[in-house]
């Protein structure tokens, strides 16, 4: 036969020596007196080593003592109970903190194996709920979008995690996802992102010319979705938004389990109503996971949208092409062909942009479809995206010419900047004010960058600059065509 199990909780219960508790403070002079103060407030009764309610006997201790160089006196009580009687034991240890709080005790537990326990259950449950979402996660994201993705392009926090296991443990893990925070881990699924940026959205609206050109599939696609969404939806009868909330609950409730607090039970049936709801539901996108189809496209939003090195880059190069939709006045939506025709047709792009721009897109779509992308082909893309920067951030001559002769042909720096800022339509790179400043630095005699081809501007003071005066009508033309 089994030992049942016991719980035990340990309070250590001080009262000071105040105006308002004089009285009490003096009458507690011992354990005895304590126990009468408990039994005058409470239905408790204290028989030799037990507390007595209900029919029921709980085993206890106590001491007291006095708080040195303090006005103090403190009584450490210790109580214990069998499993089979945690429900009454519960009213027990809430009928004590009661009548010391109507008192003004102040109450500290030292020790709570209800707590303890309670954390357990909840753990359990949890940990298995997190065993199905990781199993979702990583069977969709291996299958749908490979293997090597995950684990050569995984957060910095996973890369720093597998460093640290492989140096303690001399092993790998079995997935670089098992190693992504319970917080973060369900957002692969469920954090929307748009299919189409926003900043063509007026170029399509204006191109309708009446209610009857209005494409709503094409609308629909600048609206953020979420991959359970798009991919789980119409099989698991489900919203993302909901799914998410229930998860962040129970994060919220993991936490305080890991974080060693006192869990109630309320807290504990929460987590069980959860893991009851979520179980079924991630069962279920399981079994419909492996029927998923997913097109090229679909599997490069996807990396676009992983907090990855290459997701990144993706994100980078994305934002090229909306700079360069922007800037040039291209159509919607094309082929790739079709879309560098269009830019080869347009006089006004330099060529050696184009041609960077051309090669980077060739090699984003390349390691799109690579099942094992290689770590040459990565470094490569990365070194594209900075070198495409540069040559984007060295295209601003007009833009702060016209800047600054609107400003009446001085301005400051500063003025330039927010100009820029509140009225610019291309996207602004991190480096972009080192880039403007150039613009003006690299065509004035007045600076070091000087050239020496264009002398446009001139030094008013620090940080100030004007547009020289009488300019050679020609030159000024060539100047405005030499980005």
């Amino acid at each position: 036969m089994n030992k049942l199990k016991s719980f035990s909780i340990e309070y250590l219960i001080i009262i000071d020596n105040t105006d308002s508790s004089s009285g009490l403070f003096n009458f507690l002079k011992s354990t005895e007196r304590f126990k009468e103060f408990i039994t005058d407030k409470t239905p408790l009764s204290f028989i030799k080593s037990n507390i007595s309610f209900n029919n029921q006997k709980y085993k206890y201790s106590l001491k007291s003592g006095i708080v040195s160089d303090k006005h103090q006196r403190y009584f450490y009580l210790s109580v214990s109970s069998l499993e089979e009687n945690l429900e009454s034991f519960r009213e027990v240890l809430k009928m004590i903190r009661s009548a010391c709080k109507t008192e003004r005790f102040t109450v500290e537990t030292l020790l709570n194996d209800l707590a303890h326990n309670n954390s357990c259950l909840a753990y359990s449950k949890i940990h298995e709920i997190e065993n199905l979402m990781r199993r979702l996660i990583t069977f969709f994201m291996i299958t749908k979008v490979g293997k090597d993705w995950v684990n050569n392009n995984s957060p910095e926090v996973v890369k720093k995690n597998t460093s640290r296991d492989r140096k303690n443990n001399g092993k790998e893990y079995a997935s670089e996802l098992h190693k992504v925070d319970f917080n973060h881990l369900a957002d692969a699924l469920f954090v929307p992102y748009q299919e189409l940026n926003n900043s063509n959205l007026h170029k399509v609206i204006r191109a309708y010319k009446s209610h009857n050109d209005v494409d709503l599939e094409k609308l629909k696609q600048y609206v953020p979705i979420s991959n359970w969404d798009k991919f789980f939806k119409g099989s698991v009868d489900t919203e993302a938004s909901y799914l998410e909330a229930r998860w962040k609950k129970l994060t919220e409730l993991r936490n305080r389990v890991a974080h060693s607090a006192d869990v109630t039970e309320e807290e504990c049936d929460e987590v069980d109503e959860i893991v009851d709801e979520l179980k079924p539901i991630l069962n279920d996108a399981f079994e419909k996971s492996i029927k998923v189809e997913i097109d090229s496209t679909d599997r490069e939003r996807i990396i676009s949208n992983l907090d990855t090195r290459v997701g990144e880059l993706f994100r980078q190069i994305d934002e090229f092409e909306s700079y360069i939709n922007n800037e040039f006045a291209i159509p919607g939506s094309q082929s790739f062909d079709s879309f560098m025709t269009v830019l080869e047709q347009n006089a006004s792009i330099n060529s050696n942009t184009l041609n960077k721009f051309k090669n980077l897109l060739k090699l984003k779509d390349k390691i799109t479809a690579e099942v094992s992308p290689s770590d040459e082909n990565i470094n490569e893309l990365e070194s594209r995206v900075l070198d495409l920067k540069e040559q984007i951030s060295g295209t601003w001559n007009q833009e702060v010419y016209k800047i600054v002769d609107t400003l009446g042909g001085r301005a400051t720096l500063q003025d330039i900047y927010e100009k820029i800022q509140s009225s610019s339509s291309r996207k602004c790179f991190g480096s972009w004010k080192t880039s403007v400043r150039r613009a003006i630095y690299s065509n004035s005699s007045d600076a070091d960058l000087f050239t020496g081809k264009f002398n446009i501007y001139k030094k008013v003071n620090k940080g100030t600059w004007e547009i020289r005066s009488n300019l050679d009508s020609e030159l000024l033309r060539n100047f405005l065509e030499s980005n």
